[in-house]
């Protein structure tokens, strides 16, 4: 069965929680008696050791981590509060991961109407998890049209070169091959290529990654001579430094996209 890869393990879940280093200790007591800061320390600290047990491939203890997460979030915060949001995206993350696809996309509708309201960019991540939910689910004419309006939201907001516009195609692509769509996938790696080279370096290993699974792809529409041309190219990037911080999915359609 060919496998195709994700261009990063976990590009939904909100940049604060994985580069936070601090480890503070976790304070669940009543959350409205602290000061915002410490409950928003409190809550990405779950969600990063939720993070490490989806890295462990522990998806109900994630979740369960990032429920609380959200619940601290709710005693402290208001309910239109883009923290929250970026909770719920991590919680949604967990559940479809365990084909949960109904109360991800419920979560994810509730996430997307805080960043809406507040005008937050961060919308079009909210709405590509909901794309892929929308493919999970088989709707792919749905996923279609909210990876376009994630796409528009992310070029107005960073440009049409940017990592989040070039990491939503990448993902993108890696759904439509795992569906097996693989023109599509084409046509999606083959946009996204040059603008990851220009961000990454022609070398990259992330580049040397996805032009293995522009490969594939190409190799399962029978364009073999193309797909050997373009190994070669990837055969000169260099290594990733661990093999494990790339995601990866099956061709099936209800695979997970981690």
């Amino acid at each position: 069965m060919t496998r195709y890869m994700y261009p990063l393990l976990l590009v939904l879940l909100p940049l604060c929680v994985m580069s936070c280093t601090a480890e503070p200790e976790l304070d669940l007591g009543p959350a409205r008696a602290r000061s915002r800061k410490d409950v928003v320390n409190t809550a990405r600290t779950l969600q990063r050791l939720a993070t490490d047990d989806i890295l462990q491939g522990d998806y109900e203890r994630a979740e369960s981590l990032n429920r609380q997460a959200v619940t601290v979030l709710e005693d402290a915060l208001p309910a239109d509060d883009v923290e929250l949001a970026a909770a719920l995206r991590n919680l949604a993350f967990a559940l479809r991961n365990q084909q949960k696809h109904s109360d991800a996309r419920q979560v994810l509708l509730r996430a997307l109407q805080i960043y809406q309201r507040a005008g937050d960019p961060d919308a079009g991540d909210a709405l590509v998890a909901l794309a892929m939910c929308s493919d999970d689910q088989g709707d792919q004419a749905r996923a279609d049209e909210l990876y376009r309006e994630a796409l528009a939201i992310q070029r107005e907001a960073y440009g049409p070169n940017s990592s989040q516009v070039t990491t939503t195609l990448l993902n993108q692509a890696a759904k439509k091959a795992a569906l097996e769509n693989y023109s599509q996938a084409e046509s999606l790696y083959r946009t996204a290529l040059p603008k990851l080279e220009n961000l990454a370096g022609p070398r990259h290993f992330l580049v040397g990654h996805t032009l293995e699974q522009l490969a594939r792809v190409c190799e399962e529409q029978g364009k073999v001579e193309e797909a050997q041309a373009i190994r070669e190219r990837a055969a000169k990037s260099d290594p990733a430094p661990h093999e494990s911080n790339v995601g990866e999915a099956t061709n099936s359609p209800g695979g997970s996209d981690r």
